[in-house]
């Protein structure tokens, strides 16, 4: 794989609908300070292509579990991380993004929260349960520019002169923005299987060098078309979206995670609302695609005969080529959802 491939997947599988949805609510509930953990980043990253996968390739693992059975031994360690990373992932961000990408059809179609998750998970079920590595990561570069593409669609919408008052600050102290994000990010960002196996796939360590370099560059742009938005529309709708105290508004998480899907439905026109949700589902299936790899590992160690048919449903590696109904499927589900919010 190409630097400019890597690089893309690398954010887009970072960049969920979470990310629109939380980072927007952050935003409108405290101010720009939350838009350090996307360029924090910027320098995590750098310290993964230079520091952390020249040692993985060194030791010639594909996966963080293998790295650790090699390092020390054993196979419990590498069945805890198996185990702890598949939980995290259901637990912390699949359910999160379900959740957002449910916030947002829910808003901008007035489908119900339960049926909105039902179709999401539906329709990303289409066309990752025969994908594999290489697939995923070149429907990540897609989405990349879709994502991209789409935001900044919406902050050209929103650039106005600031009022007087505009939020400037936020609740997160600099010693936790400039170190304690680090110290986490760090985690996330070296160690997370999902991340590691995008640069391994690389052809050199000088694309995965520049498919880093590329990836920080991106994570300059979350403050711009998601945490500014965010800080516009409890602006512009104090009433429903400015609210952040849970008594006084009635909801327990407040009104703000609403922030980015009221200003789509709102401020955009008809045809743009429909790219909006093609957007926030290129987010939402990006952030969802990656996780279908990470069962491997475990299944293989429970079923130690494992065929080639169980592992193209648990989580494949196949090439791309033999997938690319998969990726015609994903063009054709974007440009129905495009036409119907155009038409809607």
């Amino acid at each position: 794989m190409t630097w400019w491939p890597v690089g893309a997947s690398l954010f887009a599988s970072n960049i969920g609908s979470g990310h629109f949805v939380g980072l927007a609510g952050a935003g409108a509930a405290s101010g720009i300070a939350v838009g350090g953990f996307a360029w924090n980043a910027l320098f995590i990253v750098l310290l993964l292509g230079w520091l952390f996968v020249p040692v993985y390739l060194t030791a010639g693992v594909i996966t963080m579990p293998q790295y650790l059975k090699k390092r020390f031994g054993g196979t419990r360690i590498s069945l805890y991380l198996n185990v702890i990373s598949l939980f995290l992932y259901i637990f912390t961000k699949i359910s999160v993004d379900m959740f957002s990408g449910a916030v947002f059809i829910q808003q901008a179609l007035g489908w119900n929260i339960y049926v909105a998750v039902i179709a999401l998970l539906s329709i990303t079920a289409l066309y990752t349960v025969t994908g594999g590595l290489a697939a995923l990561m070149y429907i990540d570069t897609v989405h990349t520019f879709i994502i991209i593409a789409g935001a900044f669609s919406l902050t050209g919408f929103l650039l106005r002169p600031p009022e007087d008052d505009a939020s400037v600050t936020g609740d997160l102290p600099w010693p936790g923005v400039l170190f304690g994000i680090a110290i986490v990010g760090g985690c996330y960002q070296c160690t997370d299987q999902v991340i590691v196996q995008r640069c391994l796939a690389a052809h050199s360590l000088t694309h995965v060098k520049a498919g880093c370099i590329m990836c920080g560059y991106l994570k300059l742009l979350p403050m711009f078309l998601m945490v500014f938005p965010g800080i516009i529309s409890c602006m512009l709708f104090p009433d429903e979206v400015g609210c952040v105290v849970p008594e006084v508004c009635g909801k327990e998480v407040g009104c703000s995670n609403i922030a980015y899907p009221k200003l789509v439905v709102s401020v955009m026109p008809n045809g743009l609302r429909g790219l909006m949700l093609v957007v926030m589902l290129a987010a939402l299936m990006s952030s969802w695609l990656p996780s279908s790899t990470a069962p491997c590992s475990p299944w293989t160690r429970f079923r130690p005969q494992t065929r080639e048919s169980e592992l193209m449903v648990v989580g494949s590696e196949e090439p791309f080529w033999k997938h690319v109904v998969d990726a015609n499927a994903l063009v054709m589900m974007a440009v129905g959802v495009f036409l119907w919010g155009y038409y809607a």
